[in-house]
């Protein structure tokens, strides 16, 4: 329930940046996915199942913000989350470079799956310029290993302050 609790939080968080972001900047859905960065790290614990229902999930989101037919992005971020969690489970990602890689990799395999399903299902595909491609996977690498290292970070200063805190609890007689 708790993880339930932080990927919704965690996607709710994305949408209202995305929005924020569209507003500012026009170029932005070419530049970042921020829901794309939500799965990949719903599936770095290499659980598949929760893979494919955050990519599912963070799709139908990317869907209802961007607005394309078909449930487009639903059906690509769910393979995404799936084969993310599959990479989880076989490679181990302990340092931001690796974790850079990894979100790079998927951002690249999303908009090869986007360009392909779009070729397939639309009778006019949206193509953008091949630059924002590299801007797009190049962004997504660098803010997924940031945050990577962030979260690392949290992790073994929550885990240092549980192992040396002092209780304070005195039993008075």
């Amino acid at each position: 329930m708790k993880r339930l609790l932080e990927f919704a939080g965690a996607l709710l968080v994305a949408v209202t940046l995305h929005l924020i972001g569209t507003r500012l900047v026009s170029e932005w859905p070419l530049i970042l996915d921020l829901m794309l960065i939500v799965v990949l790290f719903a599936a770095l614990d290499g659980n598949t199942l929760s893979g494919l229902a955050a990519g599912l999930a963070a799709g139908w989101a990317t869907d209802a913000v961007a607005g394309t037919p078909f449930g487009l992005f639903g059906a690509i971020d769910t393979m995404i989350g799936y084969g993310a969690a599959l990479a989880a489970q076989r490679v181990v990602i302990e340092r931001a470079a690796g974790a850079a890689l990894f979100f790079a990799a998927a951002a690249l395999v999303q908009q090869g799956l986007f360009l392909g399903l779009s070729l397939v299902l639309l009778a006019a595909p949206e193509t953008s310029a091949y630059r924002w491609l590299a801007v797009k996977v190049a962004a997504t690498g660098v803010l997924g290993a940031i945050l990577f290292h962030l979260r690392q970070r949290l992790a073994n200063r929550l885990d240092l302050w549980r192992h040396t805190r002092r209780t304070k609890i005195r039993l008075d007689r």
